[in-house]
């Protein structure tokens, strides 16, 4: 079965800089305080989308930061979409990661939010996400329902006609494409089968869990505070869009009959490029 990701990119100068206290060989702090990034990699669609692989960044800036202090040591860091999940391995062993102990705890926060780590870690020298990470969302169900596109807008053309019942018109030879769809089947508290297979994404912040601490609402709130590109991505396709600036509130439907527990979430958007 196809599984579809949609996945937020997100700017430091909007959310605010990330930060882990190291320690391997020597301790040291590693803060990421500019840039704009996407968990995957985004294929650069036109200026002003370019962004870049989180956990590009993150590796070089760990095995900086060893070497800066002193060390001499080197930090690979990946992201597998398949299970949503990082994981930072290094050539040292034991390595500790702290997000509490850092000068600014927002930063730790926000970088243990952002890798799906519960807390600090110790012990080993490879560390997986232990939960979905922040700026990521799986539905349940795999495909988008009632899908209009790639289309153009209304009023992309105008026709007059004059007394004598000549007409003329004035158009644009290109515009921007547009999609709309719902996304259908998510529940507030999705069913221990689909949370199993990493499925499913509760609709409304109330109902956030441990284990996926990112909701629709929160989605829609992130984006819509800096219009951040969304990579849309299943087996079928993969858009690179952004939410229509009139089309971007947060407003889930309740599906009906039996199926009174699952949730319509309407998306209208740009498509900006596919990867």
């Amino acid at each position: 079965m196809s599984t579809l990701y949609y996945e937020f990119a997100w700017d430091i100068a909007r959310i605010g800089a990330l930060a882990v206290k190291v320690t391997d060989t020597h301790t040291f702090e590693v803060r990421i305080t500019t840039g704009r990034y996407s968990h995957s990699t985004v294929a650069t669609t036109n200026s002003g989308n370019s962004y870049t692989k989180f956990a590009t960044t993150l590796a070089a800036a760990l095995t900086a930061g060893s070497t800066g202090a002193g060390g001499a040591t080197t930090y690979t860091v990946t992201w597998t979409q398949s299970t949503q999940s990082y994981q930072i391995t290094s050539n040292t062993t034991p390595v500790t990661l702290s997000f509490t102990t850092v000068t600014t705890a927002a930063e730790g926060t926000r970088m243990q939010h952002i890798l799906g780590m519960t807390g600090n870690r110790s012990g080993g020298s490879s560390y997986s996400s232990q939960c979905r990470p922040y700026y990521s969302i799986v539905p349940v169900t795999a495909g988008r329902s009632n899908v209009d596109g790639d289309y153009e807008p209304d009023a992309i053309a105008q026709e007059q006609v004059a007394d004598d019942g000549s007409a003329y018109a004035i158009a644009v030879s290109t515009s921007p494409k547009l999609q709309d769809w719902q996304q259908v089947g998510d529940q507030n508290s999705p069913s221990s089968a689909y949370t199993q297979a990493g499925l499913g994404t509760p609709v409304q912040k109330p109902y956030a869990t441990s284990a996926v601490p990112w909701t629709w609402e929160d989605a829609f709130e992130h984006h819509r505070n800096g219009f951040d590109v969304i990579d849309v991505a299943d087996s079928f396709d993969r858009l690179i869009v952004r939410m229509r600036g009139n089309k971007c509130s947060f407003h889930p439907q309740r599906m009906g009959g039996a199926d009174y527990d699952l949730w319509r979430i309407p998306f209208a958007v740009r498509v900006l490029g596919r990867s």
